[in-house]
């Protein structure tokens, strides 16, 4: 957010909501949370599974500042579930590293899933049921921007794949 006040960024792409009037938002749609797990686990094959399963397997998540931590914390509260408190990773990758060595799972979105759980990486994702938990997307920008109509055209293109569940995936940088 620090970016878009200073003008250096003129819009982002972003969990919602947000609590600041200096910024106008648009939502584009749902983020699903996925269940991430060792591709040798004995539940690979099972889709969609209930959130009552983290009750049961030790939830892995980022170290404490982390927004994604926050996120995850939220949906272990629906399902009653704790998270473990002795385990937590400073990256994604060291994440996804000690989920594929069958110390846990953990709760990647699914805007990111394609990037963390790809081909190689010893871990697979599956679908919670219905409902299943998810974060708002959306876009930002200033209120004094003067790009706002094109904002909101932009949002209003992208929604309907979001609408889809064909939310924009994460590609890995090169």
């Amino acid at each position: 957010m620090s970016s878009l006040h200073a003008d250096r960024l003129d819009l982002l792409l972003l969990a919602l909501p947000l609590e600041d009037g200096r910024v106008q938002t648009a939502e584009l749609g749902q983020d699903p949370v996925l269940l991430a797990l060792s591709s040798n686990s004995q539940l690979v094959g099972t889709e969609p599974v209930d959130a009552g399963i983290l009750r049961h397997n030790p939830v892995l998540l980022l170290e404490d500042g982390h927004c994604l931590r926050g996120q995850a914390l939220e949906v272990c509260q629906l399902a009653g579930a704790a998270p473990a408190e002795d385990v937590r990773a400073m990256s994604s990758a060291t994440l996804v590293q000690m989920v594929a060595g069958g110390l846990g799972v953990t709760l990647p979105f699914q805007m990111a899933a394609a990037v963390e759980a790809g081909a190689g990486s010893g871990i697979v994702t599956r679908r919670f049921r219905e409902p299943a938990p998810a974060r708002t997307i959306g876009l930002a920008w200033r209120v004094s921007s003067p790009h706002d109509s094109a904002y909101r055209h932009l949002a209003d293109a992208i929604r309907p794949a979001c609408e889809l569940g064909t939310l924009p995936v994460a590609q890995a940088r090169r």
